[in-house]
């Protein structure tokens, strides 16, 4: 792989480019005030860690940039966030930057000695005495020993503790080599844990006795207060440590899954610590990443945010918008801006193709965006089975791309279907796999839980989990309301098609129309008929709703209908598929019933060619060259012709398709 600096993120370059740039650079003659924490939300796939690596190779290959990465999915769910601070105190301490030293931790040192030591705490006295004997054995060491290792191996004994965590000795080494580092260490920490924990001023060592108190009670409130504490005291660390000489970049932690138990309480301490320190400046740059929005650290919950799981993924500025986001953060108040990741555009599915695939005598950007939107993962994956078929074969062809998610990428051990309907979403909610794959057959969530009442709550289940998008409102049509990401659907769709247990896919989308109410009932209806291949009675309806309505009320109804799913894929030839279908539905609707406005049927005849054109045209696995837009086209121009005051935006929509242009 080549260096990150030569290796860009395609479409994540705005949200780098503002962490690396904006937020991480100390010019010398006017240091930034305290930046907030940036949280990136997203589902399963859609390059969170992708971005922590980018910035971990970038911060490797930048002499001056102190970094600390930790994946918190890896630590243990019981733990709380002054363990993850302590692992982050220790990275930080442990790597030497040239010219600007190590970073030293001496607040956290102290009170991770006092809450993780065996230093009596029941009086002033005894904390004294206790670590006034700790640091004389501690003083025998050999002072002029240069090996942290060395002293990370006796410090356990010396506080006989047996599970004593070799971090402490890592981060507090550096500060037990002679009396005068340890009277200047315990001066600085008794200061600020007196303050921190609001004693009367020279408390001294009875600051300790409440923070040892703390850490030996077992109850939440107590340990968060703990956790806020030390925190406080790793920024206070952090900032004295930029006190002295220059240092030209902020220093930068990257916390990987802090949707885990562990990762909430440490997002929490964060986000307290830094708001108790404000409007004090500290040199901290957090970027974390999270693909739940269930949010126990009470980030997302803010006044005048809307609390339901789907506003609070689907309001949330995308990362394109960093810098303005990020820069305004103060005026809101919040130590913390969250960030949604979005798709990637066709643009940058483009750009991939031509970096990883420069010898493609057909470009497949435009297949691959339209059959996963943009899903980070599933473009990468989908343009690595495509080279599978293509090693195979020497050539695509569309019988090719149809096969693509039968196709088992390289390293893989199942097919890419299969493998992305499992680690997108059902490893994460293994016991409702079932319900979701007739949920998934549902125009929107609001629907699939009024049909199948079983499956009630999947909607907060699904939406937390960053899986559910708000279509923006077309005539005619109540909500918005939340649906399925096209990606993940699909997938999805396609298990509903294959399984050999449970519901059949005819009798889902019977039950579906069954349920179907309110303004869209029809719309409803005709979807859910058109997926089980019974075409005539949406043409029919189609027909006559094009002499009552505006054309563009006809056009986003005749979207809406002809996007419903197919169960098989298309076998052979696609223009042979489609006049097999068009002679199925026949020259006339059933009993003959054609609108005054068309006599002849003419119209009918048009309408029809254009419902199937379009439905197999919407599943990109149906047609992957696009080759229905023609037909479509061709569909509007005629119909232009019959309604001079349609014709302007039927026009407008022919030209469309003739660009051979789909989401």
């Amino acid at each position: 792989m080549t260096a990150a600096d030569d290796q860009p993120l395609y479409g994540r370059d705005a949200l780098v480019r503002t962490i690396w740039e904006t937020v991480l650079e100390r010019p010398r003659d006017n240091p930034p005030g305290g930046w907030p924490i940036i949280a990136l939300y997203g589902p399963r796939g859609s390059g969170k860690t992708a971005v922590v690596n980018h910035l971990v190779e970038k911060s490797i290959r930048q002499a001056a940039q102190p970094f600390a990465r930790l994946d918190l999915a890896r630590l243990d769910e019981q733990a709380w966030g002054s363990r993850v601070i302590g692992e982050l105190a220790y990275e930080l301490t442990n790597a030497k930057w040239a010219q600007f030293g190590r970073l030293k931790f001496p607040r956290f040192a102290v009170g991770r000695m006092i809450v993780e030591g065996d230093v009596a705490t029941d009086s002033p006295e005894e904390t004294q005495s206790a670590i006034e004997k700790l640091l004389k054995e501690a003083r025998k060491l050999d002072q002029a020993s240069t090996n942290v290792e060395a002293l990370t191996g006796q410090l356990p004994q010396l506080l006989d503790l047996a599970g004593w965590l070799s971090l402490v000795g890592k981060v507090g080494a550096w500060a037990i080599r002679s009396r005068a580092i340890v009277r200047f260490l315990f001066q600085t920490a008794l200061a600020f844990y007196g303050e921190a924990l609001q004693r009367p001023p020279n408390a001294g060592f009875s600051a300790l006795v409440e923070l040892g108190r703390l850490g030996s009670r077992p109850d939440d409130e107590s340990r968060r207060r703990l956790d806020l504490v030390l925190c406080e005291a790793f920024l206070a660390d952090l900032g004295a440590s930029y006190e002295h000489g220059f240092r030209p970049r902020n220093c930068l932690v990257l916390l990987d899954n802090a949707h885990s138990p562990v990762g909430q309480r440490t997002l929490a301490a964060f986000a307290a610590a830094k708001a108790n320190r404000a409007p004090a400046a500290d040199p901290l740059v957090a970027v974390v990443t999270s693909r739940d929005v269930r949010d126990s650290a009470q980030v997302l919950v803010r006044p005048g945010r809307r609390p339901d799981v789907l506003s609070r993924w689907a309001d949330l500025p995308a990362d394109d918008a960093a810098a303005r986001v990020v820069k305004r953060a103060p005026e809101h108040g919040s130590p913390v801006v969250a960030l949604r990741l979005a798709d990637l555009t066709l643009e940058n599915v483009a750009a991939i193709e031509n970096r990883e695939f420069p010898d493609n005598v057909r470009p497949l950007a435009p297949f691959v965006h339209s059959l996963t939107r943009g899903h980070p993962w599933g473009v990468h994956k989908v343009f690595q089975a495509c080279a599978a078929l293509d090693a195979r074969k020497r050539g695509l062809r569309e019988e090719d791309l149809r096969r693509v998610l039968d196709t088992q990428c390289h390293g893989d051990s199942v097919a890419l279907g299969e493998l992305a309907g499992d680690l997108l979403l059902l490893e994460d909610l293994p016991r409702t796999g079932q319900d979701i794959l007739v949920w998934a057959a549902a125009r929107d969530v609001v629907a699939a839980e009024n049909t199948f009442p079983d499956s009630a709550g999947l909607q907060t289940d699904v939406g937390a989990l960053c899986w559910l998008v708000r279509p923006a409102a077309t005539p005619g049509r109540a909500g918005p309301y939340g649906v399925l990401h096209p990606w993940l659907r699909r997938i999805l769709l396609r298990r509903l098609a294959n399984r050999k247990t449970g519901m059949p896919w005819n009798d889902v989308y019977a039950k579906l129309a069954a349920h179907s109410g309110g303004a869209s009932t029809a719309l409803d209806v005709h979807y859910c008929e058109l997926a089980t291949g019974v075409i005539a009675p949406a043409v029919t309806v189609l027909n006559q709703r094009f002499d009552v309505v505006a054309a563009d009320r006809w056009i986003a109804e005749f979207d809406e209908i002809t996007s419903a799913p197919s169960r098989w894929p298309v076998d052979g030839d696609v223009h042979e598929h489609y006049s097999r279908l068009v002679r199925g539905v026949g020259t006339e609707p059933p009993g003959g019933r054609l609108p005054t406005a068309d006599p002849h049927g003419d119209r009918w005849t048009t309408i029809a060619g254009m419902t199937v054109a379009r439905w197999i045209w919407a599943d990109p696995l149906g047609d992957p060259a696009v080759a229905m837009s023609r037909r479509i086209a061709i569909g509007y121009q005629d119909l232009a012709r019959r309604s001079p005051e349609g014709q302007p935006r039927l026009i407008v929509e022919a030209e469309t398709y003739e660009q051979r242009l789909r989401p």
